[in-house]
């Protein structure tokens, strides 16, 4: 990622102004059509409740009311949409943003895109995760050949691997600094083995969540628009596009964990004096 920051900083001084803007106009534009604000107000909602669960986990007393008070900003909407933008600014290329966008502007591609950010606004409540599963259970009683279909999707696109990957990282940067806090006696190697421990629970729940959102989000799509969004989605531009948005998500995810370890390290340090 700090190559392609680099790479851009050169453009920027060699291409026309014009063009410049029009590559950002562009990324601006494919954030749009995937309706990011609203995810973006989930990354802030379930990231202002992480805070609440890990103080509540973590801390005691007033302690805890302290702590959530303190960071109830740590997850700021503003720079959270600016990075998602800069994801797909310096995470695609200028006509792959290009062919993203027109893909979006369809009727399948807007659909999907729509039925995808709500699907995940909706999720965030467990009621509705539930239900969700729910639904997969039901269609896999039925045989549905859809089920199929998306898990074959799933495994193609390397859906479990990325969101894995973005898991474990975070929980490794979020716990490595409770490290320095003498009370919980946590070092590296303990962390890294915890973090190995639960590895096949992750993958799990990911593949289990992953199957539930898509059966719910999609479930308004006819057999034909699904296969026309999922070849997509399977296309190279597909795999660019969501390339880009995973590691802008990671690194959103990677950065808050941290911070929000971090606070909570201090928060510690605190009560123990």
């Amino acid at each position: 990622m700090r190559f392609v920051a680099q790479l851009v900083a050169v453009l920027f001084c060699i291409l026309s102004p014009n063009v410049v803007v029009a590559q950002n106009n562009t990324a601006q534009q494919l954030y749009d059509a995937l309706h990011m604000d609203i995810l973006v107000e989930v990354i802030v909602s379930e990231g202002q409740e992480q805070v609440k669960d890990a103080a509540e986990l973590y801390l005691s007393g007033r302690a805890i009311k302290v702590f959530v008070d303190q960071n109830r900003n740590l997850y700021q909407p503003s720079v959270i949409k600016e990075r998602l933008i800069k994801g797909l600014d310096v995470g695609m290329t200028a006509d792959q943003r290009s062919i993203a966008l027109a893909f979006f502007q369809t009727e399948t591609g807007s659909l999907a895109a729509e039925l995808e950010a709500t699907a995940r606004q909706a999720i965030s409540d467990q009621a509705i995760e539930d239900h969700a599963k729910a639904m997969v259970a039901n269609a896999k009683k039925n045989k549905e050949a859809r089920v199929t279909e998306l898990a074959d999707a799933i495994e193609k696109m390397g859906l479990i691997d990325m969101n894995l990957a973005g898991a474990m990282t975070a929980q490794y940067h979020f716990l490595m600094p409770l490290a320095k806090v003498d009370a919980l006696g946590l070092n590296q190697a303990e962390i890294l083995n915890m973090i190995q421990e639960g590895q096949e629970e992750i993958i799990d729940n990911i593949t289990t969540w992953l199957m539930a959102f898509t059966y719910m989000a999609y479930t308004p799509l006819g057999d034909e628009q699904l296969t026309t969004y999922l070849s997509y989605q399977m296309s190279e531009n597909g795999a660019a596009l969501n390339s880009a948005l995973f590691d802008a998500f990671n690194g959103i995810d990677r950065d808050m964990s941290a911070a929000m370890g971090l606070a909570l390290a201090q928060a510690l340090q605190s009560q123990e004096l």
